[in-house]
């Protein structure tokens, strides 16, 4: 996860502004896209197709704008929640009569062109969905496998096989749409986060945020009575705070959220896409790094450009530096690797230090 965001911000997201958008299905449509990643992926093609023509609308010309989607299976309740974040360069990149590379940048949207859009995309989607046979009036197929019923009980945020539990702390509060957010027919389009441009820290952290996993385990605590309570990230309209678990039905959530096997959750497009035109001119190349004393297997796989170290890593992602001296904070260098257990006994043992595993 860190190491590609780590790559989309230092080569594939320009320095322009970037916005995220949420795009949400109903309720009723979840369980057929988690069965049919075919019909998720159209549903998606038919809104970036219609972003695509808002951006160029917008600028008033007909370059094209980059986004990169990621599809998300999950809630923070661990419920079965489709829904698809797209990162859009916030304008168009288009050629001018010399055939040099042009940015437009695109003014920010209103709620009410939100609005417009998302009832846009829904009507499409639905007429698709129908001429594909998914009409709201066509009957589902019969799924009587384990997966389908497991998926059926995470869209209802229960499990299929345990009584539901749920614990209350504060009273119930009426939840309103933010602003650049609106919704029609159970779809929702939310427009609200931006990062602006230069800001690559930020940028950074977004591009985490979409990539990151269904559950932390900072939010999920062992209770007295062997129970597993997950901590909700914002109290419910309805005052729940947490949501308990046994470990099976834990398990049996976690397995409803497991994306089809061989499908790809991660989808480039416009000028970001592997077929554009632009691409190569807009997606900027890192440097190839000079050769320095590895291990040879590392040596090896530092020549890819886009491989990033262990310890840049764990200092993107957690702010620790992995080659930094406890003693003098200066930089550590990899002397040799250590291999046996005899040859690390000694070496502890000279250090002073025990040489026995924990138990």
């Amino acid at each position: 996860m860190t190491e590609r965001a780590a790559r989309w911000v230092d080569g594939l997201f320009p320095f322009r502004r970037v916005r995220q958008w949420v795009f949400t299905v109903p309720w009723d449509r979840r369980w057929r896209f988690a069965r049919r990643h075919d019909l998720a992926k159209g549903a998606l093609r038919i809104a970036l197709s219609v972003l695509q023509q808002a951006y160029a609308r917008r600028c008033e010309t007909s370059g094209q704008t980059g986004t990169v989607t990621v599809l998300q299976r999950f809630g923070s309740a661990l419920q079965l929640n489709i829904h698809f974040h797209i990162l859009a360069v916030d304008g168009v990149f288009s050629r001018d009569d010399r055939g040099r590379l042009c940015w437009d940048a695109a003014p920010a949207p209103t709620t009410t062109e939100i609005e417009a859009l998302i009832e846009d995309i829904a009507v499409r989607v639905e007429a698709w969905l129908a001429a594909q046979g998914f009409g709201p009036d066509d009957e589902d197929p019969a799924h009587n496998d384990t997966d389908a019923l497991l998926q059926a009980a995470a869209i209802a945020g229960h499990s299929a096989f345990e009584t539901r539990r749920r614990t209350q702390r504060i009273g119930g509060k009426t939840v309103t749409l933010p602003p650049l957010c609106a919704a029609w027919e159970g779809y929702t389009l939310h427009a609200g986060v931006a990062v602006d441009a230069h800001d690559r820290p930020a940028l950074e952290r977004l591009c985490k945020y979409v990539l990151r996993g269904p559950i932390a385990q900072d939010r999920l605590l062992r209770l007295d009575d062997g129970q597993i309570a997950l901590v909700l990230k914002r109290p419910w309209s309805d005052g729940t705070t947490e949501k308990t678990f046994t470990d099976a039905a834990l398990v049996e959530r976690l397995a409803a959220l497991i994306p089809p096997a061989r499908k790809n959750q991660v989808f480039y497009g416009g000028v970001f896409a592997p077929g554009s035109k632009l691409r190569a001119d807009v997606v900027r190349r890192r440097p190839r790094r000079k050769p320095t004393k590895r291990l040879v297997r590392a040596d090896r796989r530092a020549k890819r450009s886009r491989w990033e170290s262990w310890a840049e890593l764990l200092k993107r992602a957690f702010d620790v530096h992995g080659f930094r001296c406890p003693r003098c904070q200066g930089r550590l260098t990899l002397r040799t690797v250590v291999v046996g257990p005899s040859a690390a006994t000694k070496i502890l043992a000279d250090l002073g230090r025990g040489s026995t595993g924990p138990p």
